[in-house]
């Protein structure tokens, strides 16, 4: 019941007066005084009361992701656009390995869309606030790409496949898992440290044109085989690009936001999601609502 009380205090020390910081050395010693511990930070008691709960918190992430899911084919006006269909402008595939079915290989992919993304599933998501981890795992069933491809490429046969024209090309069985590690800049300010992805694909079928009617018989059979290797080695690249640029720009973002917002947040989640928790909990929950009218905080 203490834990409960505490985690009450925490969640719902916020009124109409909390958007300040003065308000955290109010409620940090008001949740010590309850759970009996001197100089135990917000940041610490939030962090370990969220990984209590982290199974509501997993699920509850899951089913805010998937109600979203229309945004993928509206965008966020003006800052993100659509997704679905995503454009490529230019995608370079140059392995660095061997890959089956060519002793080498080079494509360049211009005006490309990829569609599908809309239709995907989240298959797991670990949100874990101790350890300052997450991950996400999703999963699409078909994603179709269509646009112009310009390959040099040497099969095993020793024949030469040298062409530029159309392509469509389905992906089957597509998987993408994010892991993103977060670090906390002095006290309570987040800062996303690492982000690795890993793709990979069951199947690919392709249809390269503009090789000639001969060497198109044999180019497809063996991309077939090659692009399930070629997804997976583009890890290396993408988790590049995440690193050196996707990373500075979200956390010039996220630096600006304080475990204060943070809470309010699973604040808004715990509100909207109380059917998640026990009676016990919401009775306290209630009960501690009755009384935040006379805490000066």
């Amino acid at each position: 019941m203490k834990f409960l009380i505490t985690f009450c205090v925490i969640i719902f020390a916020w009124g109409s007066t909390a958007d300040s910081y003065n308000d955290l050395s109010a409620i940090e010693q008001l949740v010590s005084n309850e759970i009996g511990h001197e100089n135990y930070s917000l940041a610490e008691i939030i962090l370990e009361i969220i990984d209590r709960f982290r199974d509501v918190i997993n699920d509850a992430v899951k089913d805010l992701l998937e109600s979203q899911r229309h945004l993928i084919l509206t965008g966020v006006p003006p800052v993100i656009p659509p997704l679905d269909p995503f454009y490529i402008d230019e995608y370079f595939i140059d392995p660095t390995e061997e890959i089956a079915g060519f002793s080498s290989f080079q494509m360049r992919l211009t005006n490309t869309t990829l569609k599908g993304i809309y239709d995907f599933k989240i298959d797991q998501v670990d949100i874990r606030p101790l350890g300052l981890f997450g991950m996400i795992s999703l999963s699409f069933d078909k994603l179709e790409m269509e646009g112009f491809h310009s390959t040099n490429a040497t099969l095993l046969q020793s024949s030469s496949a040298v062409g530029s024209g159309p392509f469509t090309m389905t992906l089957n069985n597509f998987k993408v898992s994010a892991y993103v590690q977060i670090e906390i800049n002095g006290r309570i300010r987040p800062n996303l440290k690492t982000v690795i992805t890993a793709y990979s694909v069951s199947s690919v079928d392709p249809n390269f044109e503009g090789f000639g009617p001969l060497l198109q018989l044999l180019f497809n059979p063996a991309a077939r085989l090659a692009f399930p290797a070629l997804i997976a080695l583009s890890n290396i690249n993408a988790n590049l690009w995440l690193n050196n640029e996707f990373i500075p720009a979200v956390n010039g973002v996220i630096n600006d936001f304080g475990i204060i917002d943070i809470i309010g947040l699973i604040r808004t989640l715990i509100r909207n999601n109380a059917e998640s928790f026990d009676t016990e909990i919401m009775d306290a929950l209630y009960r501690f609502d009755q009384m935040n009218s006379n805490l000066k905080l």
